[in-house]
């Protein structure tokens, strides 16, 4: 048999039948997760131009290849591009058709009811007194009143339907991702962005010569920015002066910049700018994101004639303020420079050189090195931190026999060889590093993040069911059938059945010391940590000596049904009361210790929250501001989600998996991630801070303990270690279940907590999004477990695959907290 060939329209429409199908969003979702990945291991242009500089220059083989392939520039580069405008198409490919019959939908009636009723899933019946008549309204009021749509087919039946709004909000996530990404794109188009220092005492008027960067969009015109002027009255910070040795010891409090103010029309203000405190006008945001140390410092030649005068803003490098800078004196006959370091507390140690021990400005000195040469060799532009000394020449020692090094303290000055002048230190100036933004898409992308959440949380709560009820006239009394189903996976429909059945047919169903608080936080996590071990050890001797669930429902399954009761597919224990029954008991010390091992889980996750609530009384702040306290916080909701299951359903198998986890996040936790209770940085000093990292703690807790169950599902499904084992636990399909209805609770969760991020970092950093390693992070997490519910929710994907898609973002999860808030350098970088 010869098959028709497509031809070119033929081959147009499978090619979009393949770009719109459930299968290729799912790959292009999961490739853009992997292409994110390597903007937060590689430096990124747009971020810091200089960093990305240096490293190529340090890989001299690796780099210029990696920059041909776009690693420098990931985010524009046009493979990236590529990715994310395919998934566009493909999700308007998904939305329009899905939008036509979702309409369709709305305006159709439910479907007839079918004969059969007790095939459907969910089907119970029931006799009632009274006519047919009666009863078919008596009906159609009981589901109208559930709010169901209802529609009768013939005198013998009625049908109903409801969860629309399931498909609704689908529609409106999808949706809500397309406006999102337009948003973002109408802030690239037309929105500009510039970056500044400004020393104390100086000022600045907004205009592109005066910026040190200005990166507009395609569509900017330039020369339409407003000019607003600000002068910086004063630059202040305060640094934690107490406990020396602390870990928080010279941690910043607070950084806060006093400015005078005047806009476009005239009018002048005073204001204070502060890092969650951005200063809003008309047609830009200032923000303060950055401060550091400005020597000031005059240079004169050997007849006295000023070549430099000012203050020049050095660059910290570490906590304490290390910093390091450029002195260009561009105004001598021979061109010349310094280069070298500022310690704001000086102190010179044996093994690292030069350091600062606090970052306040208790013991100044300035160290520097000179060199003389061309300042900007072929004109290549070059940071105004750093000295391009390829083509200059170090000036050493009238000897000759070390290279000349000055070491200066402020009011000090010194004579520089061979007649070139003289150099002084005459004092300390503050600088603030101001980024100016202009947004005109951020109000399009904050309401597209608000419906797409909103969306998000409305097709994973709603439940799209049918439910039918038939009549049949038996005498004096109508028979009632009453069947349901559900286009998703629905425990709960058979409980909506009987309940509808039951109304038709008439039945129902001392003041202490911050010190003293902190100390007790320890206590309390102590106790938390030793209640819980004991309870793993509960739930492993009920693991151990439990009858395997399959057995028990077999032997079960002889029982007559008012002597045992029906077997369950959650691993419960229900005591038999005959001799077969008892012969698969599990013995009575077993179920104790699990009954024990189940208070003591409610005490343990009890005394988690006391600490984490003592914590927070003893520094006055939310305690969740570094990782010990977020891995507490974790903790807590890894419990509490365990306990909150197991008082529904049978888990008795699973305590012993949680409880270890927790166990392990704890004693990592106190080991390696302990900090004294102590204040936080600016930063996170924020309102934001208990909506964001609560809610993102508590998505982490419940991704948790769906991780260990999805563990346990592809572990059972292959029986790995031992028939008798897996047995012991519910069977594959229930396991697969349980870990989905967790992880459906767990992804609206990180979503809000991506978008609440993204918010936060507007006011405190200007831009919803920057591309900063741990924001990457949790995009790509975000994009897994999206991944995740679409692979789930596609017939033709095995349940296994989807499964390890999960693990796989909870191994995101634990990178993102490991590895990217120790090793990668970011705007989040708090647990260093």
């Amino acid at each position: 048999m010869t098959q028709p060939r497509l031809g070119v329209v033929g081959y147009l429409r499978w090619g979009w039948r393949q770009l719109t199908s459930m299968r290729t969003a799912l790959f292009l979702l999961l490739l853009l997760a992997i292409g994110a990945v390597p903007g937060s291991v590689f430096p990124q242009r747009s971020i810091d131009p200089a960093r990305t500089e240096d490293w190529i220059s340090r890989h001299e083989t690796t780099g210029p290849w990696l920059d041909k392939l776009g690693a420098f520039e990931v985010y524009s580069s046009p493979w990236f591009s590529a990715i994310y405008l395919l998934l566009f198409i493909s999700l308007i490919g998904c939305i329009l058709p899905r939008t036509a019959v979702h309409w369709k939908a709305l305006r159709s009636k439910p479907p007839r009811a079918p004969k059969r009723l007790a095939r459907l899933e969910a089907h119970a019946d029931g006799e009632v007194d009274g006519d047919l008549a009666e009863v078919r309204a008596a009906a159609t009021a009981v589901l109208r009143r559930r709010r169901y749509r209802v529609a009768s087919h013939d005198d013998a039946s009625v049908s109903a339907e409801k969860g629309y709004l399931k498909e609704t909000g689908n529609l409106v996530f999808h949706t809500a991702l397309v406006t999102l990404i337009i948003g973002i794109a109408v802030g690239y188009l037309w929105g500009w962005k510039a970056d500044i220092i400004v020393p104390s005492g100086e000022s600045f008027v907004s205009t592109v010569t005066r910026y040190d960067t200005f990166a507009p969009g395609p569509f900017v015109d330039a020369s339409s920015m407003s000019p607003f002027a600000i002068d910086v009255k004063k630059m202040s910070a305060d640094f934690n002066d107490r406990k020396p040795g602390a870990t928080t010891f010279g941690q910043p409090r607070d950084f806060e910049a006093l400015v005078d103010v005047t806009e476009a029309d005239g009018n002048s203000f005073t204001d204070s700018i502060k890092v969650n405190h951005p200063l809003e006008m008309k047609g830009a945001t200032v923000f303060l994101l950055g401060n550091g140390y400005a020597p000031v410092v005059t240079v004169k030649d050997a007849d006295g004639k000023v070549l430099y005068s000012g203050a020049t803003a050095f660059l910290a490098q570490d906590g304490n303020y290390r910093s390091t800078g450029a002195i260009k004196v561009g105004a001598a006959k021979e061109q010349f420079g310094f280069v070298g370091l500022f310690l704001p507390t000086a102190y010179i140690d044996p093994d690292q050189g030069p350091i600062s021990v606090f970052p306040d400005t208790r013991s100044p000195a300035l160290a520097m090195s000179m060199y003389t040469g061309e300042l900007y060799p072929n004109g290549r532009p070059q940071s105004v931190f750093t000295l391009d000394t390829a083509s200059m020449k170090k000036v050493e020692t009238k000897d000759g026999k070390d290279a000349l090094r000055l070491w200066l303290q402020p009011g000090e000055g010194a004579t520089l060889p061979d007649g070139m002048g003289t150099i002084t230190f005459d004092g300390i100036e503050r600088y603030a590093g101001f980024s100016v933004r202009h947004d005109p898409g951020k109000g399009l992308t904050l309401w597209s993040a608000l419906a797409a959440l909103a969306g998000l949380i409305t097709t994973l709560t709603i439940k799209r069911r049918r439910v039918f009820v038939r009549l049949v006239q038996v005498g004096e009394v109508v028979r009632v059938e009453v069947a349901g189903m559900s286009k998703d996976d629905d425990e709960g429909i058979l409980g909506v059945v009987q309940e509808i059945r039951d109304e038709l047919v008439g039945e129902s169903r001392t003041m202490m010391t911050n010190a003293m608080l902190a100390q007790y936080a320890n206590y309390s996590l102590a106790a938390a940590a030793l209640v819980i071990t004991v309870a793993m050890l509960g739930y492993a001797l009920y693991l151990a000596q439990a009858v395997p669930v399959r057995e028990r429902d077999e032997v079960a399954a002889k029982v007559p049904a008012a002597v045992g009761a029906p077997a369950t597919d959650e691993g419960g224990d229900a005591p038999a009361e005959t001799g077969t029954a008892t012969a698969v008991e599990t013995p009575m010390r077993a179920r104790k210790a699990a009954g024990v091992a189940g208070s003591l889980s409610w005490l343990g996750a009890g005394f988690l929250l006391l600490s984490f609530a003592l914590r927070g009384f003893a520094v006055d702040r939310f305690p969740l501001g570094n990782l010990f306290e977020f891995s507490i916080g974790a903790a807590f909701f890894a419990m509490a989600t365990f306990s909150v299951a197991k008082s529904r359903r049978d888990l008795r198998w699973l305590g012993v998996f949680v409880t270890a986890f927790v166990v392990l996040l704890l004693m990592i936790a106190s080991t390696s991630w302990y900090v004294e209770a102590d204040e936080v940085v600016p930063s996170l000093q924020s309102y934001w801070l208990p909506i964001h990292v609560t809610v993102a703690t508590l998505a982490v807790g419940v991704l948790t303990v769906g991780a260990i169950v999805s563990g346990l599902y592809l572990l059972s499904d292959r029986e790995v270690g031992g028939e008798r084992f897996w047995r012991k636990l519910p069977s594959a399909p229930a396991l697969e279940r349980f870990s989905y209805s967790l992880h459906i609770i767990g992804f609206p969760l990180w979503t809000f907590t991506l978008i609440a991020g993204a918010i936060w970092a507007r006011e405190a950093w200007g831009a919803y999004w920057t591309w900063d390693p741990k924001e990457v992070w949790t995009f790509v997490i975000w994009t897994v477990y999206a991944a995740y519910l679409h692979a789930r929710a596609t017939k033709n994907t095995p349940r296994r695959t989807a499964n390890w898609i999960a693990i796989a973002g909870f191994v995101c999860i634990i990178i993102n907290y490991t590895v990217v808030n120790f090793y990668f350098i970011g705007m989040h970088s708090y647990a260093q």
